[in-house]
């Protein structure tokens, strides 16, 4: 994570309208800036994504759902619980899975999953390869 300032109001704005408890750093990732944003008992993982590694988040975000969707109908159908078995995408307020802030970086947010972290969700891996011929 970089030393840089956002404006989370703003950003958090495009999600949510409250104001939250908190909004921290969190992890030590190297390529995008990732907050941990708490609601009463509800967590969210807040999360810049960066343009010069991702330019087209669209397309990124198009392919996140589209597996995570395959995961979670998969999942269901073995009569597993879903919400644990990949990541859920919070869309904005005005439904589009990322928004943009004033410098026209990306952010995306996630449901906060207690007890597991990205290495839990190896299923990511299942569903891309499954899917393979459907992401761009």
């Amino acid at each position: 994570m970089n030393n840089r300032q956002f404006d989370l109001t703003q950003i958090l704005a495009s999600y949510f309208t409250e104001t939250p408890d908190s909004c921290t750093p969190y992890g030590n990732g190297h390529i995008n800036d990732t907050f941990l944003v708490t609601y009463g008992k509800k967590r969210y993982i807040l999360q810049r994504m960066n343009s010069h590694v991702f330019p087209c988040p669209e397309k990124v975000m198009e392919n996140i759902i589209g597996i995570t969707e395959h995961i979670k109908a998969r999942t269901q159908s073995k009569g597993e619980d879903a919400s644990r078995a990949t990541l859920t995408v919070l869309p904005t307020l005005d439904g589009d899975s990322f928004c943009k802030d004033s410098s026209g970086e990306p952010w995306r947010v996630f449901e906060f999953t207690e007890g597991t972290n990205l290495a839990g969700y190896g299923g990511m891996r299942t569903g891309f390869l499954q899917l393979r011929g459907s992401i761009r």
